[in-house]
């Protein structure tokens, strides 16, 4: 079976697939109005061949209310915000800190507004068919710390699975056709930070392969209250040890903050999934992507970790003066504060095209005006999205080696399971 699509609302999405972040149910700072009335500034540029469905992911706790509702037909399908929209209900939203919460044998515990509440199997695909969740991630065990030992591990594990096998079976006795509704199933893999149970959930989800949509790796996650993503933490587990005990042809998601380079490593390695929960990491904190993140001509990536504007001073020569800067810069700088330069005069969204400037917003920021969030929003939006399309047809056309070697991008080889000319594909249960 070829992997290089997922099939949504019929429809097959190519892969790498980013699946927008959502809190609450909205991307935070925006309206749902704006989104469907600016679509295409906001997410991709006219020219990029682009795909008409936005795949949304929503967290459970924030829709867990739903369950003690006595009117049971809340689908979001009947808002014409979200025609063009399909929905993933997930278990943990990244950029919330993770609860030491403990689950049972028959239930999950999950943190909501009112405080820990446990969900069982029964309940999540309740809440899914009562919303119009299309892309059901199956519960699990996900709460394993990076301390966690081998006895908690195992259970995890083991709950995980047993849970995988009742959200199957009961996806097969129910006759959700007759609804018009067909539910798809993400298996959950746990195993914490150590290989040797993450390998023993890798076999217990492969039983179940031809049952399933797509694999979310989980559980890394939530832990480590830092500026930088974790991927070192967890890195040689991932590309040795998880990647390569898994179904080739069933994608692989991994949901998280994530900077552009490092998506690319974890593309060559075989993650074909990611949400878009670093463009909120960023703007939370008054941050914008550089753009283009590609260059097609040179195919190579135009993004640099290695100079940072969260300090006080900055080189003008490399940020200031620069119209189009190739790092992260922080607006919150006083340097920005008589800057009438763009973000940068490369890039098409919103924010650069109707003018806003860096001191602009560097002044909104400091005065905490919501419209600093709300810019920076837009503008991290449609470069992570471009750069996805970038990705897609770069892959598509051979040249993903070459985008590797000319940004100077190690993998190590024997990790991996790479893209070559096309990536892993996403297939639907039809």
């Amino acid at each position: 079976m070829e992997k290089s699509t997922i099939t949504v609302k019929s429809k097959p999405l190519s892969l790498p697939l980013l699946v927008l972040y959502t809190h609450t149910g909205s991307i935070p700072f925006l309206s749902w109005n704006f989104v469907r009335k600016y679509n295409g500034i906001l997410f991709r540029s006219e020219q990029d061949m682009v795909d008409e469905i936005n795949m949304v992911k929503l967290n459970v706790a924030d829709f867990y209310d739903y369950l003690e509702s006595n009117d049971h037909d809340h689908h979001l399908s009947k808002f014409k915000y979200f025609e063009n929209c399909s929905f993933l209900m997930s278990l943990f939203d990244p950029l919330q800190f993770c609860y030491l919460y403990k689950s049972t044998d028959d239930q999950i515990a999950i943190h909501t507004y009112h405080g820990k509440k446990m969900l069982s199997v029964d309940g999540m695909l309740q809440l899914c068919r009562s919303i119009g969740v299309e892309h059901v991630q199956a519960i699990a065990d996900i709460i394993t710390p990076p301390n966690a030992g081998r006895k908690w591990l195992n259970k995890s594990v083991n709950r995980s699975s047993k849970f995988l096998d009742d959200t199957i079976n009961q996806y097969i006795s129910d006759d959700d056709n007759s609804s018009g509704q067909s539910i798809k199933i993400w298996a959950t893999l746990t195993g914490g930070y150590q290989s040797e149970s993450r390998v023993r959930a890798c076999q217990q989800i492969s039983v179940h392969a031809d049952k399933l949509q797509a694999i979310i790796i989980d559980g890394f996650f939530g832990y480590i209250k830092t500026d930088e993503e974790n991927f070192k933490y967890y890195h040689d587990i991932l590309c040795r040890d998880v990647l390569q005990n898994l179904p080739a042809n069933i994608p692989k998601a991994l949901f998280g903050i994530l900077y552009p380079d490092t998506m690319i490593k974890l593309i060559k390695c075989g993650i074909d999934i990611f949400d878009s929960s670093i463009c909120t990491f960023l703007t939370n904190r008054g941050r914008a992507l550089p753009s283009p993140l590609i260059c097609e001509n040179t195919m190579k990536l135009l993004f640099d970790r290695s100079i940072t504007t969260t300090t006080t001073t900055i080189d003008s020569d490399i940020i200031i003066n620069n119209p189009n800067p190739s790092i992260i810069i922080d607006l919150n700088n006083f340097t920005f504060k008589d800057n009438n330069l763009l973000l940068s005069n490369k890039c098409q969204c919103y924010t650069c095209q109707m003018g806003f400037t860096r001191g602009y917003i560097n002044h909104l920021l400091k005065r905490k005006e919501i419209n600093a969030n709300i810019l920076l929003q837009i503008h991290n939006h449609y470069v992570l999205t471009k750069f996805f399309h970038q990705l897609k047809r770069i892959i598509q056309t051979g040249n993903f080696d070459q985008l590797l070697a000319n940004s100077h991008i190690n993998v190590d080889d024997n990790t991996t399971q790479c893209y070559k000319s096309q990536p892993p594909s996403m297939n639907g249960i039809n």
